[in-house]
């Protein structure tokens, strides 16, 4: 399975984002599957839509920020420059399983792009999470993120940390169902069936 992934790293949240980006890169290289990663200075659009046009991966993983119609790339002279914007260049999402770890970019992009056919993962709010400012630059190193939050997280359920607890579990649980459909053999199509219908 050919992958693609955008590793933005020019603030907090971004800065955690690529370092839990690299650690999912290592697992799916143990895994023998293909990774392209595009960061800077290679995270520009042109350079997004000819690797999605030339390589043609079935998994596109997104770490960015993004709005309702829009996922970001690199910060281009103090500007953010856009990747993936709805009605302008969507269409390169379809027939693709995408992931996109941005605010609210399942609002209305992850619908555009998947009216025909493919899969969108994504938030229709902002996405969230807590950092330490002492760990920016080595977000690996704080254990207690995860841990702290993964230890009780069904009492968690109706705390204000909701949103939170599950988008950490939505990533430890995407890893697994990523591995499951690695193991399985199975089709895209009858993985997606099945994930959807709550058999994985």
């Amino acid at each position: 399975m050919k992958t693609l992934i955008t590793m933005p790293n020019y603030d907090d949240a971004t800065s955690y984002l690529y370092y839990y980006a690299e650690e999912l890169v290592k697992f799916a290289e143990e895994k023998n599957i293909t990774v392209s990663q595009l960061k800077r200075p290679r995270l520009r659009r042109k350079i997004l839509e000819e690797s999605i046009t030339k390589q043609n991966p079935q998994l596109l993983l997104f770490n960015a920020h993004g709005d309702e119609t829009t996922i970001y790339g690199d910060k281009v002279e103090g500007e953010e420059e856009y990747l993936i914007r709805e009605k302008e260049n969507h269409q390169l999402l379809t027939g693709r399983l995408t992931y996109a770890r941005a605010c609210s970019a399942a609002a209305s992009l992850g619908k555009a792009c998947t009216q025909k056919d493919g899969c969108f993962i994504g938030y229709n709010q902002p996405f969230s999470f807590w950092t330490d400012t002492s760990r920016t630059t080595t977000p690996l190193k704080w254990r207690n993120f995860s841990s702290s939050l993964l230890m009780n997280w069904q009492s968690l359920s109706f705390a204000g940390r909701v949103r939170v607890k599950r988008q950490i579990l939505f990533s430890i649980c995407l890893r697994k169902i990523f591995s499951i459909f690695l193991q399985s053999r199975m089709s895209r199509e009858q993985w997606l069936l099945q994930c959807f219908s709550g058999t994985i």
